[in-house]
């Protein structure tokens, strides 16, 4: 009989959903690595949003990969746009090639 691995996992402070990773001795972020799963590797300072505001819902589903400036105004607008943060489209429709405050558009 061979010894089963068990992954371990917790909550951390902040509401987020860790699993210990043995390869490198420290927990990881369960949302950071779905969405590594479903988009391939994370843009270089990009956030990982709950589109549905649970932080224990790590379904591919409900993630997506925005910039730091959108994600702050999503959880002030929920429906803005994920994309450039306005209001008044949706992400699927942005032409934008600035963010909702005027700066540069990043991607």
């Amino acid at each position: 009989m061979s010894a089963e691995k068990v992954m371990q996992r917790r909550i951390d402070d902040a509401g987020y959903w860790e699993y210990f990773d043995p390869s490198t001795g420290t927990w990881k972020s369960t949302h950071r690595r779905a969405a590594e799963r479903k988009f391939g590797q994370l843009r270089d300072g990009f956030h990982v949003h709950h589109i549905d505001g649970d932080k224990t819902n790590n379904r591919h589903s409900n993630l997506v990969e925005v910039h730091p400036k959108v994600h702050r105004r999503l959880h002030t607008s929920p429906q803005a746009c994920l994309r450039c943060g306005r209001d008044s489209h949706w992400a699927a429709n942005c032409y934008a090639t600035t963010f909702y405050d005027g700066t540069a558009l990043v991607e």
